[in-house]
């Protein structure tokens, strides 16, 4: 293994963002802790406390996360994120300068770890538990590098080892799919046109045999075949919409890259195509257009954080460029005053220094177009005004009792997955009700409706990709109705937000009857919304 060279320009660059993100991120921490996991990646979160509730996800960090818990607790859980990502970002930055080096020279590495780790979808996600994009981001990195040195399956060394990243690639998440399969099958019909040999072949077999044996366990099973093929397709939503359409478009800009590197990216991308000379031309280009087009036209919700791991080949398009520019006065101007918005940004995004300009942004029709919109990265701030004095509102008045809450609305996954963090036992199906010392739901899906309780359940197992009969569950659900009728008492209501009167937000709490019939002051800590800046 070679030292680190001190003296050596590249190491100075990764030892100094190194530095400057792990100190950047403790810092936002422990200005900010705790950091309540949101919306729709609460569910991922979950599954760090239910058996195989995410089963058809792909488990790998699931796991990572389970032995950091069991090894170190999970008081501090989300600073045990921050590190783990960390780690990651530090893999990331490593190899995003060793394929610069591959693709051009040192200076073109030097430039991608820095306009990489300036890059805003990049800090935002290192600081989150989420849809493992981040980790897909850092996986994908490894595997082109990997793919680029495999030189058409002739290397037998690097044969094996991009075996071992596309296996870990799809152990994180399915969606490194798209970005992974493209480049490999290119680079394959393109190794094997070449020259067919039988080393080559046998490299081929290796790597997918490998890949295979590291995955296999996971995606051989008919649900995860099903999942993947249909899943694009469901929750379909119209394609040529501005809202759809500006994912992939202003969005770039506006979540992910700001608008500085996406600048470079442009200049970078077009210069890429008509000037760049090299054999792993063609890797680069798919591994940026493929999941873009995918992403773009498939007829699903979008969302931004799935095209986080196309995000390092924008910045690489970036440094390429960068680094093929002759005047080097110019050269250095561009990075100087890119550099220098962009760690104002940083600064903006992580510790609200609030500049105007990254306030700006303008109206399109009805739209809102931003110069940068760190809403996306920063929802835990609003999370957190009712995330935390609900969780305190039952832990001081119903410390100990065991708990079934449905609210079925985005911030009651804020509050479920707060609720794991602080050992509160709760239950989420229809038979472990009648467990339940508390019952929480909110108002607007009244309790005198069974079919609250049907549509809670086949939810759940919609969720677990578990068959049902309708009729039969209705029936279930009618006993649990009248239990939950004959036992139970109202004990509070109230609305999550004090300034916000919905009535899906206006949370009614019951007790069983046997517990709280008869005493007075029950609720001795009435909830109290928070209110942060």
């Amino acid at each position: 293994m070679k030292k680190i060279n001190f003296n050596n320009s590249s190491s100075i660059i990764f030892i100094t963002i190194a530095v400057i993100y792990l100190t950047g991120n403790i810092f936002w921490w422990y200005i900010n802790t705790p950091i309540i996991p949101f919306g729709p990646s609460t569910l991922h979160f979950f599954d760090l406390f239910k058996d195989s509730f995410l089963y058809y996800n792909a488990p790998l960090i699931t796991w990572i996360m389970k032995g950091i818990f069991f090894v170190f607790g999970k008081e501090y859980f989300d600073l045990q994120i921050i590190i783990m990502n960390y780690f990651f970002f530090l893999i990331g930055l490593y190899f995003i300068y060793k394929t610069g080096l591959e693709l051009k020279d040192k200076e073109t590495g030097n430039i991608a770890m820095v306009l990489f780790a300036l890059t805003p979808v990049v800090y935002g996600l290192s600081r989150q538990y989420g849809h493992q994009d981040w980790h897909v981001m850092i996986a994908m990195i490894v595997n082109i590098y990997c793919l680029i040195k495999l030189n058409y399956f002739n290397s037998r060394k690097w044969s094996v080892l991009y075996g071992i990243t596309v296996g870990i690639g799809l152990f994180i998440k399915d969606s490194f799919l798209m970005y992974f399969f493209i480049p490999l099958l290119y680079t394959l019909i393109k190794g094997l046109v070449e020259k067919t040999d039988k080393n080559k072949i046998i490299n081929i077999l290796i790597a997918i045999l490998i890949g295979s044996l590291i995955a296999g366990c996971h995606y051989f099973r008919f649900e995860i075949i099903n999942k993947i093929l249909y899943e694009p397709v469901t929750e379909t939503v119209p394609t040529f919409t501005f809202s759809s359409l500006r994912v992939m478009t202003i969005g770039l800009w506006e979540e992910l890259l700001s608008p500085p590197i996406f600048l470079l990216f442009i200049f970078g991308f077009i210069w890429f195509l008509r000037k760049y000379k090299n054999k792993n031309k063609w890797i680069l280009i798919l591994w940026f257009i493929v999941p873009w087009g995918i992403i773009m036209f498939m007829p699903s919700r979008k969302e931004i954080d799935y095209a986080a791991g196309f995000v390092p080949a924008m910045t690489i398009f970036a440094s390429l460029w960068c680094s093929s520019l002759k005047k080097i006065l110019v050269k250095k101007i561009i990075l100087i005053f890119c550099i220098l918005i962009c760690l104002l940004q940083f600064l903006d995004f992580s510790f609200g220094i609030n500049m105007k300009i990254f306030s700006l942004k303008t109206k399109y029709k009805d739209n809102e177009i931003f110069y940068y919109n760190k809403y996306h990265y920063n929802y835990y701030l609003v999370a957190k005004k009712y995330v935390i004095p609900f969780v305190n509102y039952y832990l001081k008045n119903f410390k100990d009792k065991t708990c079934f809450i449905y609210l079925y609305f985005y911030k009651s996954f804020d509050i479920l997955a707060y609720f794991n963090v602080r050992n509160i036992k709760i239950f989420s199906s229809l038979d472990e009700i009648n467990d339940s010392d508390i019952v929480i739901f909110a108002k607007e899906y009244d309790l005198r409706i069974e079919n609250l309780l049907f549509n809670c359940e086949k939810e759940r197992r919609l969720v677990h990709k578990s068959e049902y009969d309708e009729n039969i569950l209705l029936k279930e659900c009618s006993v649990v109705f009248n239990n939950i009728n004959n036992n139970y008492m109202q004990l509070d209501d109230f609305y999550l937000d004090e300034n916000d009167e919905r009535e899906d937000e206006h949370i009614v709490v019951l007790g069983r009857k046997n517990l709280f019939e008869g005493k007075e002051n029950i609720i001795k800590y009435p909830y109290k919304y928070e209110k942060i800046n």
